[in-house]
């Protein structure tokens, strides 16, 4: 991943299902940590919300939860 494209700090959340094996969220949560080592305030502009007993599925949470992220931030 290539942290330095996000210099700009844009502000963005993954809703990830706890449970998902096609997608898993730990990949999410990697690239958090690693935009919060490069630029440390980016981890407050960066949300992953993992959604218990959720797998690869959309449920309403998962979409509620992005947009309001999205008018909090954009």
């Amino acid at each position: 991943m290539n942290v330095r494209s996000y210099a700009h700090r844009p502000a963005t959340t993954f809703e990830c299902g706890d449970d998902d094996d096609h997608v898993p969220p730990d990949g999410a949560l990697r690239f958090q940590r690693a935009l919060a080592d490069v630029y440390g305030e980016m981890q407050a502009r960066v949300g992953v919300k993992l959604h218990p007993d959720v797998g690869h599925a959309t449920v309403p949470a998962l979409i509620d939860n992005g947009l309001a992220w999205f008018t909090e931030h954009g």
